[in-house]
């Protein structure tokens, strides 16, 4: 999904281009877990990938243990509950534009706006 994303949106691929010429020399050395951990802009891309098409199942099943009431309407104990998690990758609340591929919203600066029980692209582990 990540190349699909990135053919769509020819900014952010020049942007991956560019960082992994800068990252990588040409001359190569091996690839490294410290190398790739200075690829940010890559790792907002991934991040942003896997909240608009996360590979995990985001609704399961949950039995309401005690009568809840929200607002105006009564759940019931014993009651059987669909909870939609990916729901939450596309509520403005949480991601403006959320409809939008935008890998920069995944930058430091913005990450710490980001709830992180909100974006849990695989689901509860």
């Amino acid at each position: 999904m990540v190349l699909w994303y990135l053919s769509k949106d020819p900014e952010a691929m020049k942007k991956v281009l560019k960082e992994i010429e800068e990252i990588f020399p040409a001359e190569g050395k091996g690839v490294k877990m410290e190398t790739l951990n200075k690829m940010e802009y890559l790792h907002a891309v991934i991040k942003e990938t896997l909240r608009l098409a996360s590979p995990a199942v985001m609704l399961f099943t949950r039995k309401i243990e005690e009568d809840i009431e929200l607002e105006d309407v009564l759940i019931k104990k014993g009651m059987l509950t669909n909870v939609c998690m990916i729901a939450n990758q596309f509520n403005p609340k949480y991601y403006e534009n959320p409809e939008e591929f935008r890998p920069e919203r995944w930058f430091e600066d913005q990450a710490k706006q980001n709830d992180p029980f909100v974006f849990i692209p695989f689901s509860g582990g």
